[in-house]
């Protein structure tokens, strides 16, 4: 037979991996339910390897719970300024994304030290945290990260406000591929 199937999913002729879904301009449509996002993220081969949600308000620690699980294959996420957001979103996010190597919870007002307890000790791989205008991050957070996210390579605190230079020195020497910290 010609026309080959791809990945042995049967009915999907020619059929490549979804590599990135932004929706960051669809807050409307999901706010109204025009569009789901459970339902976008249960696309044929695993889902995205990049899912951005950045702004959008309709994105609630609900919706993370339903969407995520179908995104084993997840490596970057943003759901930076999605204001609706709570700190269990942290533990969301390390349950069910732990191969995340970049993550942007930037504008996340709720994020706090539990939710970096959360992340480091499931998400071992980030290379990319994004955490600026974070206010309640501080230093016992990334001691955490220090310890559980050696790999590392860039940390984003701008706005950071209650990070002293302990945290910065902790998450220095725990993470040795650090290239660079935006403070």
């Amino acid at each position: 037979r010609s026309g080959g199937r791809s990945g042995g999913h049967s009915g999907e002729v020619g059929l490549s991996p979804l590599h990135r879904l932004s929706l960051a301009e669809h807050g409307d449509e999901l706010s109204s339910g025009a569009l789901s996002l459970p339902r976008l993220l249960r696309l044929p081969h695993g889902g995205p390897r990049l899912l951005c949600l950045s702004g959008l308000g309709a994105v609630t620690d609900a919706a993370l719970r339903d969407a995520l699980p179908a995104c084993p294959r997840l490596a970057a996420l943003d759901v930076s300024h999605c204001s609706a957001l709570s700190h269990a979103a942290a533990s969301l996010i390390a349950a069910h994304c732990p191969g995340l190597l970049e993550l942007n919870l930037s504008g996340v007002g709720a994020v706090d030290d539990v939710a970096l307890d959360f992340l480091a000790a499931r998400c071992k791989h980030l290379r990319l945290l994004c955490l600026n205008g974070c206010a309640a991050v501080r230093d016992e957070g990334l001691r955490a990260l220090a310890t559980g996210c050696g790999q590392l390579r860039a940390l984003h605190l701008f706005g950071c406000t209650r990070v002293t230079e302990a945290g910065v020195a902790a998450v220095a020497r725990g993470c040795t591929h650090l290239a660079s910290i935006d403070l």
